[in-house]
């Protein structure tokens, strides 16, 4: 039927999103077909989680083969304690449509979707989502407020740890709260006329504007009242894509219509919740920025810092004895200091979140190099100060020595205090 058409092109479009991340690239036709031998589907699910998986492969592969193949995919997923009802390896060979769509949405479900809410769960959630009724509208609570006084009650931190579907609506409606006139309660008709899609684009990226052969103009509701449905989709599709690297997985004619596909417009706006997890609640440079983007930075302004104090010591032996620099360089080690924390939770909480685990040990051990540089740095400018204060600064700096040592353990439990405190008695 139509709504399984739309399926199936949403899930391949998915698909492709991920298998042209790989090297080499693959690429998915036929959502049935070109899965039957198991190798594109063990390639998506190595480029989900970051992991090598065995894989049959060969120019002539049979049965058997496939067999093994899709028995590998199906058992890493188990692995992962994902439940597969009514999914066998034979069925996906035999090309059965619905358990192949069945396969590819619990694929979808895990690692697009409950991941995601698991760190969102994991990060305390930065902001509270409106709260849901039993009609599913958004209403506004005590938690608003909470957030507004810069605490986060463990009513809103409870309010992630729900089911996956129940969460990314909680998530849509906490972008969109303050969009005026657009209220989300479904994954269905209430993203027919396209302003719940230009609400959370708004919410991540303000202020946008576009021109094409439809429309010219500022991207967002009022501007866009009177025009068409499908143009408002095509519009909110395009800067999603074009701004905010979404894949372009739906046409504006799969929406506009009366029973929109539920699984495929989940599909869609998972995309939003992966890259922008903690949503758009800043403006201007304090708006978050997505998770590659992220990376980037950090990765670019360590191999920067690295090459500086490279040179210094190559010019002049050690940093300047300059505490105006070194307060600068501080200023800007303590504003990627939040970014590096935000990755590694991140990172931590989820495979699926576009760092590869080489990438994150490369980034960190980076961090690291960075880190003992500027903590030496400070104690080159400590232990220069004039008398008594040069000795106290010495004396301040062997003491941080001591506790960014290597034999303390990282849980801060009875066993960390207990060698904390020895330390301390010993310095």
């Amino acid at each position: 039927d139509e709504q399984e058409r739309i399926q199936r092109k949403t899930f391949v479009n998915w698909i492709n999103s991920y298998l042209s991340k790989r090297k080499p690239q693959m690429k998915v036709e036929n959502l049935i077909d070109d899965l039957k031998d198991g190798v594109k589907l063990l390639a998506l699910l190595e480029v989900l989680s970051g992991e090598r998986l065995p894989m049959e492969r060969g120019r002539v592969l049979r049965r058997p083969h496939y067999l093994s193949n899709c028995n590998t995919a199906l058992e890493f997923l188990r692995s992962k304690r994902i439940k597969l009802v009514n999914i066998n390896a034979s069925d996906v060979v035999d090309g059965k449509p619905a358990v192949v769509l069945g396969l590819i949405w619990t694929i979808i479900l895990y690692f697009q979707i409950e991941e995601n809410t698991r760190v969102l769960e994991k990060l305390g959630q930065r902001y509270a989502s409106p709260s849901v009724d039993r009609r599913g509208y958004a209403s506004s609570t005590d938690d608003d407020r909470s957030v507004r006084e810069g605490s986060i009650s463990r009513k809103t931190q409870e309010k992630w740890k729900v089911g996956a579907k129940k969460a990314l609506l909680q998530w849509v409606q906490a972008q969109v709260s303050k969009q005026l006139g657009v209220q989300v309660n479904d994954f269905g008709p209430s993203w027919r006329d396209g302003n719940a899609f230009l609400a959370v684009v708004n919410s991540i990226r303000p202020g946008s504007e576009v021109t094409t052969e439809k429309y010219s103009g500022l991207v967002d509701m009022e501007s866009m009242r009177h025009l068409p449905n499908t143009v408002r989709l095509e519009t909110a599709f395009n800067i999603a894509d074009t701004e905010l690297g979404i894949a372009p997985l739906l046409d504006p004619e799969d929406v506009d219509v009366d029973r929109p596909d539920e699984k495929s417009i989940m599909t869609y706006v998972a995309q939003f919740l992966h890259r922008y997890p903690e949503g758009s609640e800043g403006r201007g440079q304090d708006r978050f920025q997505s998770i590659e983007a992220q990376y980037s930075e950090l990765h670019v302004w360590l191999h920067e810092k690295i090459s500086w104090f490279d040179a210094m010591h190559q010019t002049r032996g050690q940093a300047p004895m300059d505490y105006k620099e070194y307060t600068k360089v501080l200023m800007e080690y303590k504003q990627k200091e939040e970014i590096h924390e935000r990755l590694r939770q991140l990172v931590e909480g989820s495979s699926q979140v576009g760092i590869s685990a080489d990438a994150w040990q490369e980034l960190d051990t980076n961090w690291q190099k960075v880190a003992a540089q500027v903590r030496h740095w400070q104690w080159l400018l400590d232990t220069g100060l004039p008398g008594d204060f040069g000795q106290i600064g010495e004396w301040l700096n062997q003491g941080e020595g001591l506790i960014y040592g290597d034999d303390i353990p990282t849980q801060l439990n009875e066993e960390a205090a207990a060698v904390l405190n020895q330390k301390i008695e010993d310095h």
